[in-house]
């Protein structure tokens, strides 16, 4: 499978250069099948190791940093990947500084992201992550035994959104052990190397499908379900959703933010910013068209937030 991902680096010329089969003693993660290179950044060095298999690609990459780095990738079609924080912790952002999602050592989510640049900033130290850009039909293949990735498959297929994440969930001991496997695995006249790396990566796409549907059953995701399906109703407020799902509103709060690191008046600005801003670019859309369409009383305070939250104003897609 061919990586949809570019890594682009302001301090760096890409590509780095091959140390495939020369990795050095400290990388922690030397997997013998992978390709490797090694990025000279002014604010460190990273080792970047990929591997393209049929139905997935494997992209491992660490990070050892004297100064915080604020750097971007692209993607050039829709893509549905696993990522896992192995070490460190990471921030995501959109162009526009809107932020995206962040994780910490152990962290491991679902992703999907539409064509674009997006941007990320990495604190100064050692950090290490992973992901696995997923084959789509693969995915559709297994409808039974991964169904919680559905949703995400169908969005692609439709473009409703920018990006979206599946529930942040803590790695398992599970997890982490086949990870290390399936790192190590090398290939032998017994072992059929690609069959036992897809039956892996589908061992531990399965253990994540079982901590998400903890997760999901928990009420704040069935708040944050309500919010993204209701947020064209100009009367949704925390009082709603208090009466809605009988919690009080200090619970609703620390909860929200608990889990999303947002709060639900800021969560549902930004689902209806997104809209917005969708309707306004792909959809050719006119302002008059757009502010009812997303929750808004008037065009006026519509203006308002939107400038607020992308710092434009609407008209400047017109």
């Amino acid at each position: 499978m061919k990586n949809p991902i570019t890594l682009n680096f302001s301090s760096a010329e890409l590509p780095g250069r091959d140390i495939t089969g020369n990795l050095p003693d400290d990388c922690k993660y030397q997997i013998p099948y992978a390709n490797a290179e090694l990025i000279e950044l002014e604010e460190g060095v990273a080792i970047c190791q990929h591997y393209s298999h049929i139905l997935y690609f494997m992209e491992v990459i660490e990070f050892k940093l004297q100064a915080d780095l604020y750097a971007s990738f692209s993607v050039d079609k829709p893509s549905l990947f696993k990522f896992f924080m192995l070490q460190g912790k990471i921030a995501f952002f959109t162009p526009d500084q809107q932020p995206i999602a962040q994780a910490m050592t152990g962290i491991c989510y679902a992703t999907y992201n539409e064509p674009g640049e997006y941007f990320y900033h990495l604190p100064a130290g050692e950090h290490s992550l992973c992901s696995f850009t997923l084959l789509p039909r693969w995915l559709q293949m297994k409808t039974n035994s991964y169904l919680g990735l559905n949703p995400f498959v169908e969005k692609m297929d439709g473009h409703e959104v920018l990006y979206g994440h599946m529930p942040s969930c803590m790695m398992n001991k599970k997890i982490s052990d086949d990870l290390l496997v399936l790192f190590k695995l090398e290939e032998t006249p017994k072992n059929d190397l690609e069959s036992l790396q897809s039956l892996i990566l589908k061992r531990i796409i399965a253990e994540y499908q079982k901590l998400v549907q903890i997760k999901l059953s928990h009420p704040i995701y069935r708040i944050r379900d309500y919010l993204e399906e209701k947020y064209i109703d100009f009367e949704l407020n925390n009082q709603k959703l208090i009466g809605q799902f009988n919690i009080t509103e200090k619970t609703l709060i620390e909860n929200f933010k608990k889990e999303f690191n947002i709060t639900p008046y800021l969560y549902l600005t930004r689902v209806r910013m997104h809209h917005a801003k969708r309707m306004l670019t792909k959809d050719k859309k006119q302002i008059i068209e757009v502010y009812g369409a997303v929750g808004y009383k008037d065009i006026h305070s519509f203006s308002i937030q939107f400038k607020k939250f992308f710092g434009y104003p609407p008209s400047d897609h017109h």
